[in-house]
């Protein structure tokens, strides 16, 4: 019971790890991203999956958040450049977008162009 119990407690730490550190994983470059501006914690973020386990943050930088501001609480496509950073990407391009009534879970991420990281 005492195993069951410490490898269930290992899992949910790797996978809140995990969910903390995405883009460490995808790598740097260009990607399309689908989700939702929000206002969180002061700052302006793209969640993508919002309100699922696979939920994730991506951060801009507050440089890029006035191009954000027009499209906050609404669903977006945006272009984003991962260089650096694992959870802040650089707003390249920025658009709305229909979501698809018939799934909810119409976000997501796709590599467009693979980059070395800086």
């Amino acid at each position: 019971m005492r195993s069951l119990i410490l490898g269930f407690f290992l899992f949910t730490i790797s996978a809140s790890l995990f969910a903390e550190d995405w883009t460490g994983f995808l790598g740097c470059g260009t990607y399309e991203v689908s989700g939702t501006a929000r206002s969180l914690k002061k700052s302006l973020v793209i969640l993508v999956n919002e309100k699922s386990k696979s939920e994730m943050i991506i951060n801009v930088p507050i440089i890029n958040e006035p191009m954000l501001a027009p499209y906050l609480d609404k669903p977006i496509l945006a272009t984003l450049d991962f260089d650096k950073s694992k959870s802040e990407g650089t707003v390249k391009i920025i658009k709305s977008r229909i979501p698809n009534p018939l799934n909810p879970m119409d976000t997501g991420i796709k590599l467009m162009s693979k980059a070395d990281c800086k």
